[in-house]
């Protein structure tokens, strides 16, 4: 792992405080998991759609900044495709176009089953 990827995690404190937990980086793909506590759960008694958004923004932001440089979220659309009750959810991200200025990541969550049970493709703004 990179000294830039141990700092972003490192310096990440909402990432940390929603238990997003890197697992691995390599070539524009970047992998991030949680294990589900009991604050991540909605009204239904399903992890909140929230908590698939943030894995996937985190996911999507350390695939952006894998070239190194400073990178923001500039806009984001998704979909979720199926609610999950409980286990492990799993963000993949990968970069499908990177420019001067902006990058374009497709990101899927997955539950224990390897389901897609979510889908965005975001921009990411450079801000070096």
């Amino acid at each position: 792992m990179s000294q830039n990827i141990e700092e972003l995690i490192s310096h990440n404190t909402f990432a940390r405080h929603n238990g997003i937990v890197f697992q691995e980086s390599q070539d524009g793909r970047y992998i991030v998991y949680v294990d589900p506590n009991e604050n991540s759960y909605n009204p239904y008694d399903t992890i909140h759609g929230g908590l698939f958004f943030t894995i996937a923004d985190n996911c999507a932001g350390g695939a952006a900044r894998s070239d190194g440089r400073r990178w923001v979220t500039q806009g984001a659309s998704v979909s979720y495709l199926r609610a999950v009750k409980e286990g492990r959810i799993t963000g993949v991200a990968q970069v499908v176009h990177r420019g001067r200025k902006t990058c374009i990541i497709d990101v899927k969550v997955y539950n224990t089953a390897s389901e897609v049970v979510f889908i965005g493709t975001f921009t990411y703004y450079c801000i070096d």
